[in-house]
């Protein structure tokens, strides 16, 4: 069984931007059956490969009732909080997730990998001692986001389990 809303599109706003630049996303949902509850959407910066406990969720939104059809809404988050990162992890690749619930179980992932570096090639080959945000770039990778789908209960008795479906879909975003 299909989920009942599906992210169709993510468009990557105003990128590459400065790091502590808010960042905007361009969303487009499909919905093919009425949802009377919220579903739960969350913008996820991921600060350390290793750690979780360094993920700083920038926002957290609420969409509901949702009608059959195709929704489009802009989405602006706060930049991620660069005294909550370690200083060896601000600088090169990180990711950066869009997470959506339903009933607190998680229906559709995308992530973009992201590249934050310095604007002068200099400080990149010789990093400051303690780093400049106002200096540093960030990239995020809009060419090629990974959408994961989980297949959920929707609350129609078609509970399904929590199988994985990976896809890479084409974004027109940059």
């Amino acid at each position: 069984m299909d989920n009942y809303v599906t992210i169709q599109n993510v468009q990557v706003l105003e990128n590459p931007a400065k790091f502590d630049d808010v960042l905007k996303f361009e969303i487009t949902l499909y919905c093919n059956t009425r949802i009377d509850d919220d579903i739960e959407l969350n913008v996820v910066y991921v600060g350390s490969a290793i750690e979780t406990d360094d993920d700083q969720v920038l926002e957290s939104i609420l969409l509901g009732p949702i009608e059959v059809g195709h929704s489009k809404f802009v989405m602006q988050v706060n930049p991620p909080d660069y005294k909550k990162i370690q200083p060896g992890n601000l600088l090169g690749a990180t990711a950066l997730l869009i997470t959506c619930y339903y009933h607190k179980q998680e229906f559709v992932r995308v992530g973009y990998f992201v590249i934050n570096e310095y604007e002068n090639n200099e400080m990149n080959e010789n990093p400051p001692p303690i780093p400049r945000v106002g200096s540093i770039v960030r990239k995020i990778l809009s060419d090629e986001p990974r959408f994961t789908t989980f297949t959920i209960d929707w609350g129609d008795g078609n509970n399904m389990g929590m199988d994985m479906e990976p896809m890479l879909l084409d974004s027109d975003s940059e």
